[in-house]
C-alpha cells in the first residue's frame, strides 16, 4: 500500500521547496496538537504528537500529497516524520 503513496506524492520544484518553512533550521508547531506522520499525506500513521511552540529539525525534504498539500520531511522526537507545511512556522 505505501508504495502506492509513494508514487502519488509530487516533487517539489526549488522555487517552492525555498517557499514552504522559509529555509529555517528549526520549526515551530503553530497549532494545538499536530500530528507527525510516517510519509506525506493522511493516510500514513501518526508516529508523534506536537504541541504547539514545539520545535522540529527542518530536514530539507518536501513533497506535496494526492490531494496538492505540501508536507515537510522533519526530526521529531529522536525519529524522521511528515508535517503538513501550514501546521508550522
Amino acid at each position: 500500500m505505501s508504495e502506492h503513496l509513494e508514487n502519488d506524492s509530487i516533487e517539489l520544484e526549488d522555487a517552492e521547496l525555498e517557499a514552504v518553512a522559509g529555509g529555517k533550521d528549526i520549526l515551530k508547531v503553530r497549532k494545538g496538537e499536530v500530528n507527525v506522520r510516517s510519509g506525506p499525506g493522511k493516510e500514513y500513521p501518526v508516529i508523534a504528537i506536537m504541541s504547539r511552540g514545539d520545535e522540529l529539525l527542518n530536514l530539507y525534504e518536501k513533497k506535496k500529497d494526492s490531494e496538492g498539500k505540501t508536507w515537510v520531511k522533519v526530526r521529531a522526537v529522536d525519529q524522521n516524520g511528515w508535517v503538513r507545511s501550514d501546521m508550522i512556522k
